[in-house]
């Protein structure tokens, strides 16, 4: 272990920058870490768990090791979830202003510190090591406690925890800033692993010595991320409840401007009916510009007292949102995306609300045993999906189910929406197109909100985050509509 901390601090673990098709993409482009709920930080313990780290931001290293970016309040989380059986080391690096400062995690934690210097960067403070005890005893704890006061981060060493994976904390600054991270393997120290893929300044080059006095970095080809604070979380949930009552509350005001604000024109809204004739379901369907001419025509005026019109948000991951508005008429799940600057409602599934004349009782259904049910659907639909189980995802779709996937074309930097609809799901299965081994799925769903028949449930595996809208036909859960956001960034 000291021989692997020595050749570990010697080599300086540098890391890179964009690779060679992505270097000017990157030096434009800004990552928005997204924020983790309030009260549920992650746990620097050295083991990533999937409950802690739900909704980070995944990358991936040149190997294809993973990271995790989450934002908690004024501290960004970073999660390296390595490929490998080795112990593994790490560095992040963050260059804000003048300066340019290393946090070093192998069985000892480090700080050391660049300052520019015309071209050049300058060693002006250099590794100081701490935090060598890896025991949940109390001189350790209290070690650990003054290191996070004193340097405003801290992070698992290689002791900790799992061997293959490190957890950080830093409290970051306000004002945006540029970031790298990479990881070394004990079996071969000399070989960084780097996030971005690569980087061509003085940071590829070895340092048996230690850090040298001068080094000439490039933060140019770094990864920009957002300056994030509590404010700026807060600032984007107002955004999306601005946009939930725009839909709602301006069909029930007749403003039809509000209406096309809200909306997307690739609109899926949704609807279940009960047909007591015939005993069956009807599904039918909102068009964009259908929804903006009944606005128009005053199809839905109600008197502001009784609208009972509340938005709330239920889950914000960057560029994806979800959403529930519940009124006296209608009560809608939302599926968002952020689009120029702007949340638009991509997809919607809803049910009459609590005083209209066509809402039906659901005999037998109890929430707190539906949300298991409605969990198992989505995961027989993501597990068939992977391995190449047709009859499975059938099983859980509704006939008429579509998937919205949102994306960002890398030709123009303008976002997309494609759509796939029950064919298309399932007979790209059939025909084993999207096959996944099993030990590379790395699947975790929850269950986001249960309201009068409707679930709202999220995915989240090694590629994607998958965001589904079910809805229980006596009985049976079945998927509606499902919005998809990529993971992958290289």
């Amino acid at each position: 272990m000291k021989k692997f901390l020595k050749m570990a601090c010697s080599v300086v673990l540098l890391f890179a920058g964009a690779g060679p098709g992505r270097a000017a993409a990157n030096m434009q482009k800004a990552i928005d870490v997204i924020f983790g709920p309030a009260g549920n930080a992650p746990v620097i313990d050295g083991k990533i768990m999937a409950e802690e780290w739900r909704g980070a931001r995944s990358e991936f290293f040149s190997d294809g090791s993973e990271l995790l970016l989450l934002r908690h309040g004024d501290d960004l989380y970073l999660g390296i979830r390595a490929q490998t059986q080795d112990l593994i080391a790490g560095n992040v690096f963050i260059e804000a202003g003048d300066g340019v400062t290393i946090h070093h995690a192998s069985m000892a934690l480090g700080t050391a510190e660049y300052r520019k210097n015309g071209e050049d960067w300058r060693l002006v403070r250099d590794f100081s090591w701490r935090c060598r005890g890896t025991g949940d005893v109390e001189k350790a704890t209290a070690e650990r406690e003054t290191f996070l006061r004193e340097e405003k981060w801290i992070a698992s060493t290689s002791g900790m925890g799992n061997p293959q994976e490190l957890e950080y904390r830093i409290q970051t600054p306000h004002a945006p800033f540029r970031l790298a991270v990479n990881f070394l393997r004990a079996s071969a120290p000399q070989v960084k692993i780097p996030w971005p893929a690569s980087l061509d300044d003085d940071c590829l080059k070895p340092t048996p010595g230690g850090l040298p006095p001068v080094m000439r970095f490039s933060p140019d080809q770094w990864t920009a991320v957002s300056g994030l604070s509590g404010s700026t979380a807060e600032s984007e949930k107002v955004a999306i409840v601005q946009t939930a009552l725009d839909y709602g509350d301006g069909f029930y005001s007749g403003e039809a401007d509000r209406m096309e604000r809200a909306i997307h024109p690739d609109l899926n809204k949704v609807y279940v009916r009960f047909l007591p004739q015939t005993k069956t379901f009807l599904v039918g369907y909102s068009t964009f510009s259908g929804l903006i001419e009944l606005t128009r025509s005053k199809a839905g005026l109600t008197e502001p007292a009784a609208r009972k019109i509340k938005a709330e948000v239920l889950l914000v991951n960057e560029d994806v949102a979800c959403a529930k508005m519940t009124s006296a008429q209608f009560n809608d799940f939302l599926q968002m995306a952020k689009i120029e600057g702007r949340w638009k409602i991509v997809n919607v599934l809803w049910v009459p609300g609590p005083d209209s004349q066509g809402r039906r009782a659901l005999a037998g259904f109890d929430p707190a045993q539906e949300s298991d049910r409605a969990k198992k659907a989505v995961l027989d639909f993501v597990e068939g999906s992977f391995s190449g189980d047709a009859a499975k995802v059938e099983s859980v779709l509704h006939p008429e189910a579509c998937r919205a996937v949102f994306q960002v074309s890398p030709q123009t930097g303008k976002a997309m929406i494609s759509r796939s609809r029950f064919s298309g799901l399932v007979e790209s299965v059939r025909a084993k197109m999207g096959i996944v081994p099993e030990d590379q799925r790395q699947v975790d769903i929850r269950v986001i909100d249960i309201l009068d028949g409707m679930a709202f449930v999220e995915s989240s595996s090694r590629f994607s985050y998958g965001y589904y809208q079910l809805f229980w036909f006596d009985g049976q859960w079945r998927i509606l509509n499902i919005l998809t956001k990529s993971k992958a960034r290289s």
